[in-house]
């Protein structure tokens, strides 16, 4: 049986990273289910003109923003090493996404297919 304070719970995290883990996870779930229904509901045309179907396209947005919300938090809470790791994940996610986006837009230039969204 395992002490709740103890801060080596589930290999070394605490229970606020958990906690805050599990709000991260969530928010992300939610946004996934918002995104799908929202991108199903657009494209099939569900939706009347007008009001509706601005609401679908800002839903995932709102829920979007609870994600950034969640892991600002979880990083905000974790401790140093934990801060540390996102800290580097996101700078190297961010820079390879970049890189990536910028690479691939010059290859386009010489042929490649055009990146997007593709329809389904």
């Amino acid at each position: 049986m395992t002490n709740e304070s103890s801060p080596d719970l589930c290999h070394g995290d605490t229970p606020t990273n958990r906690r805050n883990s599990a709000r991260l996870l969530t928010a992300t779930l939610v946004w996934l289910v918002c995104f799908g229904l929202s991108t199903f509901a657009l494209r099939l045309e569900w939706l009347p003109e007008g009001g509706l179907r601005i609401v679908a396209a800002l839903i995932p947005t709102i829920a979007g923003v609870w994600v950034l919300l969640a892991h600002a938090r979880f990083i905000r809470e974790s401790d140093e090493l934990q801060q540390r790791q996102q800290l580097e994940a996101l700078a190297v996610g961010y820079g390879g996404a970049l890189l990536l986006a910028s690479g691939y837009a010059l290859f386009e230039r010489l042929g490649a297919p055009k990146a997007g969204v593709k329809e389904f």
